[in-house]
């Protein structure tokens, strides 16, 4: 999912990584009332921090090929909220930390409320007023909310006793709710990480057939960056549209510029020349992913094949560019390597 943003939620966006280091052990939840938007913040942060996304709406789908309304229908609104409370409890106790888009009905009970505020959970709860909810539920053609929420206590009191940040989720750019979330994970170890790799791009939709399509990178964010950043960039009258993608936990950001407009023929820089030579993505069958590769607009150098042994010993190597020059390689070596 693509968000658009402004220089505010850029930096965020930016600046944010260092704070994720912080979270290794902790599960991040988002917790407010039905229609707040806490799978579109759940998707957005699992993307930033590659963790993996654990939305109450979407797993009961996936485990009982039901929706909330469904269940509530066929077995009762108590089986549903009963479900929604195992579904937390399951969540947190899920060894590898998740971001956990939870149920509003979780804060209900006593025995999920203590379990969000214990060591291990990071809790933001998404707030906004009752009648910009209200309209949310009522643009839902699908009614499938509204059926639920219709009977829904307030849990304002109860989600602030569980918070440990609130987030003002009343407006209708994603972004700027997104980027507070962010900006709000807490920053309690010195220190940070990689945050991602710059790519600029001549044309956007050609390069994201390739990374998105050929890699299987995800897209996460898109900004429209301007001259507020061109003193980080060293040039005048900065334009230039950002688009971050995601796999395995690496994160690359794609810089289309406008003004000034890029510079350069597209020519493969040399691995000897000093500077950074080429990204590496780990694959299972070389000969299928430079396939890929070729059909979505890059470029497979085949005259850089490099092959050691055999069958499961098998260790295979192949450069290729992006549409604009940018070297990758595609490898393949043997599991446990």
């Amino acid at each position: 999912m693509t968000f658009g943003g402004g220089a505010a939620e850029y930096a965020a966006v930016h600046l944010s990584a260092d704070q994720h280091e912080a979270m290794t052990n902790r599960h991040l939840v988002v917790v407010g009332p039905m229609a707040v938007g806490k799978s579109t913040v759940g998707e957005a942060l699992a993307g930033r921090t590659g963790r993996p996304l654990r939305d109450s709406d979407d797993d009961l789908a996936e485990a009982e090929g039901l929706t909330g309304r469904q269940l509530a229908r066929a077995k009762g609104v108590e089986a549903l909220h009963r479900w929604e409370v195992e579904h937390l409890r399951r969540s947190l106790q899920a060894t590898m930390p998740s971001v956990i888009a939870a149920a509003a009905s979780v804060v209900d009970d006593p025995g999920c409320r203590d379990a969000l505020r214990g060591d291990g959970v990071f809790v933001l709860s998404l707030t906004a007023p009752p009648e910009v909810l209200a309209a949310r539920l009522a643009a839902d053609d699908s009614g499938e909310r509204r059926e639920i929420a219709g009977a829904a206590p307030d849990r304002s009191a109860r989600f602030r006793e569980v918070a440990d940040v609130e987030i003002d989720a009343s407006g209708d750019d994603k972004s700027v709710c997104i980027a507070a979330a962010l900006a709000a994970l807490p920053t309690e170890l010195p220190g940070g990480r990689v945050s991602h790799i710059g790519v600029c791009v001549t044309d956007l939709e050609r390069s994201l057939r390739f990374w998105r399509d050929g890699l299987g990178f995800t897209l996460t964010h898109a900004f429209d960056v301007g001259p507020e950043f061109g003193r980080l960039m060293e040039l005048e009258g900065v334009a230039l549209r950002s688009q971050f993608l995601r796999r395995d936990g690496v994160t690359v950001e794609l810089l289309h510029f406008t003004s000034p407009p890029s510079e350069g023929d597209g020519a493969r820089r040399p691995v000897n020349k000093p500077g950074l030579t080429h990204l590496s993505v780990r694959v299972a069958d070389v000969d299928a992913a430079a396939a890929r590769v070729a059909q979505t607009g890059g470029s497979v150098l085949d005259a850089t094949r490099t092959t050691f042994g055999e069958g499961a010993g098998l260790t295979d190597f192949v450069y290729c560019t992006d549409p604009d020059g940018t070297r990758v390689e595609l490898m393949r070596i043997p599991e446990g390597g």
